[in-house]
């Protein structure tokens, strides 16, 4: 017969393990690609969220949402605000206010997002959303690899929609900030410090290092062109996604 302290301590064990400690990342989006959507003057366009939930009994532990919202038209130019929160707090320091110009182009971009805008005045706008890194995960339970490339920022993406990397991090001025062990990128050549000037001809901007990342993340097994610079001398690397 086992000990009661011991019968005790295994059952709380194994209530812990299976009720309490359960918890896993949520993730949603509110758009699709290429899916017409409308946006009314001080509503959301566009929302991300992250929870960190428990599995058990479905109570958040962690929350954290982004998302633009729609704040008028002036003329030609467009006024769209993002904004973060966290715990459904609101974070300031974060807030952006940005304005577009529809007379030089139709579409729009915000870090990883790209927006062709449909349509807009005053008190309405419709719209859909061309690019985003996000659409490549799904609404729903995250893998752990899948937080991880959130969280860093990284150029992978969903496995399971057979969306791959490089295997690189970058930040918002281009630079490589690190590489990852085994991935394409070290095989093909590319070393921290390098700093990206054209992904598959297309001059990359500063300030963005999330439209970096989609840039150089697409289909397992496809190729991307990467034109940095090194030591002063310009290098170039075709790479195989994986």
């Amino acid at each position: 017969m086992l000990p009661i302290s011991l019968v005790v301590l295994l059952f709380s064990t194994l209530f812990f393990t299976n009720c309490g400690l359960d918890n896993s990342y949520f993730f949603y989006r509110n758009y699709e690609r290429d899916v017409v959507m409308t946006a009314t003057i001080g509503s959301p366009m566009t929302i991300v969220d992250l929870e960190y939930r428990n599995n058990v009994y479905g109570n958040v532990r962690d929350k954290f949402e982004s998302g633009l919202t729609y704040s008028g038209k002036a003329g030609t130019v467009l006024k769209i605000v993002y904004r973060e929160f966290s715990n459904d707090m609101a974070r300031p320091a974060f807030t952006q206010d940005l304005q577009y110009d529809l007379s030089e182009s139709d579409t729009i971009r915000f870090r990883q997002l790209a927006i062709k805008v449909l349509h807009a005045t005053n008190q309405e706008i419709s719209f859909k959303v061309l690019e985003s890194t996000y659409l490549n995960y799904n609404n729903g339970k995250l893998t752990d690899q899948d937080m991880q490339n959130i969280k860093n920022g990284n150029a992978g993406v969903q496995t399971g929609t057979k969306t791959g990397s490089i295997g690189v991090s970058v930040n918002a001025s281009g630079e490589i900030i690190s590489v990852w062990s085994g991935g394409a990128a070290e095989l093909a050549g590319i070393k921290q410090d390098d700093m990206i000037e054209t992904v598959n001809g297309k001059r990359i901007p500063a300030g963005d290092s999330e439209y970096i990342a989609s840039l150089l993340s697409g289909p397992v097994g496809s190729q991307v062109n990467i034109f940095v610079w090194r030591n002063a001398k310009e290098l170039n690397f075709t790479i195989t996604r994986k």
